[in-house]
């Protein structure tokens, strides 16, 4: 049986090989539906713990898929660090990220490198590097850092076109707004009791709750208020339009 390799990060730690899904047949235990090399890393104050994990159909394979990845610490590479799963077309720029799926387990592992046909009709998909990895997740950052610089630009040189014609109309609705309250509410902030007792109050069980009633919530009492007085407003430019 080949021997384990030591892990790459640690060096140390403990590993086990186990087996998965074994079931009770009743008289035995049967073959195990794949075969794990389970290794934790030596705990480091202030870091998460870490465990690694490689499967296989049996031990052999478990074995030869950790060590296959396991490198000596220090030992030079003889291939590119590839990123895991990750190919892509160098033509259409299509991209494809394998995973498997370890039903048995329950874990998520990245799939192989192996090439393929690109689905485009453009010739094959090629591993990536985690240097071209990084490469373009800084060509995506820039584009967006860009992006963002230029629509500030944009919005600075609006608002110097526009100048205070911006804030013209907004201030323009509020202050019609305020008047139009001033007109519904008295000096304490409440409903003007003529309004209460006139065709403006809808209903008897429509009316409103005073500014400081503590006996409801405050969100549901001011929403309250803030509906009765869009009542009245409604009602009084129906009658200004009649």
């Amino acid at each position: 049986m080949t021997a384990l390799k030591p892990c790459p990060f640690c060096g140390a730690g403990t590993t086990e090989i186990t087996p998965n899904g074994r079931m009770w047949t009743g008289i035995k235990y049967s073959e195990p539906s794949s075969v794990s090399v389970r290794h934790w890393c030596d705990s480091v104050p202030g870091q998460p713990s870490r465990m690694l994990e490689r499967v296989g159909r049996d031990e052999a394979s478990a074995i030869e898929a950790w060590n296959t990845r396991a490198l000596l610490a220090g030992q030079a590479r003889t291939e590119p660090d590839l990123a895991p799963g990750v190919m892509r077309c160098a033509r259409c720029k299509f991209r494809l990220n394998r995973i498997n799926l370890n039903v048995n387990v329950g874990t998520v592992t990245a799939g192989n490198n192996k090439t393929e046909p690109c689905p485009n009709g453009c010739g094959p998909l090629w591993p990536v590097t985690w240097k071209q990895e990084a490469e373009e997740a800084m060509q995506v950052a820039e584009g967006l850092c860009d992006r963002a610089v230029a629509a500030e630009r944009e919005l600075a040189d609006l608002r110097e076109r526009l100048g205070p014609r911006a804030a013209q109309p907004l201030k323009a609705e509020q202050a019609k707004d305020a008047a139009e309250d001033a007109e519904l509410l008295d000096r304490y902030g409440k409903i003007r009791g003529d309004l209460k007792a006139s065709a403006y109050c809808v209903g008897n069980e429509y009316k409103p709750f005073h500014p400081s009633a503590s006996h409801v919530r405050p969100e549901w009492r001011d929403g309250w208020n803030a509906c009765y007085v869009a009542a009245i407003r409604a009602a009084r430019a129906a009658e200004r339009k009649a």
